[in-house]
């Protein structure tokens, strides 16, 4: 083999990350290093060849046509090399699957339902990152993004997963104690529980305006900054809440929480399931993507 022809070998990982990935700063992500070391060994990698590589722009990267050619070529050699190296190391562990999503989604939806998902797939390592507010998944290093939205994600390829459905709730023991008001349709005029958060749920003053229900005040209202501690505080009877469905079914499944009217908003939002652009879903993504939206 003419060794003295092989380019600088190192720096074809660094191109075939940032070619891939159309980012020198999510390729640094992916192989753990700054973007300056990409930027210098892709540097050095042009200046072998004497050929431009990457059309530069402010925001992005994009391929000449040499690097489009070249890149086709690195590719299928890297990925021949890494199936050369499998064969004789052994199967590789599997692929993790990090999943980002709200606190709120993490606690009520989601974990609940990592044991089904575990019990039919035990082998597949999955990851839950709680983030608030939805972060910029351009930029985050992430498999999978688990967000409600009022309208459909802008990037990636998205799914929704379920719709937006949103009623009051409370507890058993809070409804035997405030019948009269219920039955006098007094049952909003105090004790409401409110979610202050950076992500856009609704919450009353927005549920009353959409269901057509005139509210000039709200006394005695309480107000926590979590879904999760919403829930609590109903479940405690400190008042009612705005409950949105497939989020607290096991609460009502089990009583501890009831619908004391039969009032429910309907919207167009959704919870989305996301694949962030720029990252190719490998298979562990795609199998726990598709269980999630099979036991939905």
């Amino acid at each position: 083999m003419a060794r003295h022809r092989l380019p600088p070998l190192k720096s074809l990982v660094y191109f075939e990350a940032a070619a891939r990935l159309r980012s020198f700063t999510r390729a640094s992500r992916e192989l753990n290093l700054t973007q300056g070391a990409v930027s210098r060994q892709i540097r050095q990698l042009e200046e072998y060849l004497g050929k431009d590589l990457f059309i530069r722009a402010k925001r992005q990267v994009l391929l000449t046509d040499a690097g489009h050619n070249y890149y086709v070529s690195v590719a299928h050699l890297l990925q021949q090399l890494a199936d050369a190296t499998r064969s004789l190391t052994g199967p590789e562990e599997p692929e993790q699957v990090t999943l980002i999503t709200s606190g709120a989604l993490a606690s009520m939806y989601l974990l609940p339902r990592i044991p089904g998902f575990r019990r039919q797939h035990a082998r597949i390592p999955i990851r839950i990152v709680a983030r608030d507010p939805i972060p910029n998944l351009d930029n985050m290093d992430c498999d999978l993004a688990f967000y409600y939205s009022r309208t459909p994600p802008g990037n990636g390829q998205w799914v929704p997963l379920f719709g937006e459905t949103v009623f009051p709730v409370c507890s058993p023991g809070y409804f035997a104690s405030h019948g009269r008001q219920f039955q006098a349709n007094q049952a909003f005029s105090s004790n409401l529980i409110w979610l202050e958060s950076p992500e856009d749920w609704i919450n009353w003053p927005e549920w009353f305006q959409k269901m057509n229900i005139r509210m000039d005040d709200f006394p005695n209202r309480f107000v926590v900054n979590h879904y999760s501690m919403v829930v609590q505080a109903a479940i405690a009877g400190q008042g009612m809440a705005l409950a949105w469905s497939h989020l607290i079914d096991d609460e009502l499944n089990q009583g501890s929480l009831i619908r004391p009217t039969k009032l429910v908003l309907r919207t167009d939002a959704h919870f989305y399931l996301i694949l962030p652009a720029g990252k190719p879903p490998h298979e562990n993504t795609l199998t726990f993507r598709d269980w999630l939206l099979a036991n939905r």
